[in-house]
């Protein structure tokens, strides 16, 4: 597990269906990463567990499961330069989403 990526980090998305800001803090969870995630403009999000994370030079990547009408999973890739970020989301239903202003808030 690399300390550089232990933080929180703020990103925006852009699709027919949601334009706005998530945080993700990622944590050390017993020497795994922990994820916690919140997305404006929702007080309680679906359930999902993230797994099969990846690790890169600058990089992380793995799957998510996410319990909403059903349970629908998405590959997740996030290539970190410094204190920024880019990264994208593929969802069976919306394709690819980009994940957009990635940067380290804390």
């Amino acid at each position: 597990m690399n300390a550089k990526y232990i933080g929180k980090w703020q990103g925006r998305a852009d699709t027919p269906f949601f334009k706005g800001s998530a945080v993700v803090d990622i944590f050390d969870d017993g020497g795994k990463y922990g994820f916690k995630t919140s997305v404006q403009g929702f007080d309680k999000l679906p359930e999902f567990s993230v797994y099969n994370i990846q690790e890169g030079e600058n990089s992380l990547k793995g799957c998510a499961d996410i319990n909403m009408f059903g349970k629908i999973t998405a590959e997740i890739e996030v290539h970190f330069n410094g204190d920024t970020f880019t990264g994208e989301i593929r969802l069976p239903v919306l394709g690819k989403v980009q994940i957009l202003d990635g940067r380290r808030i804390g």
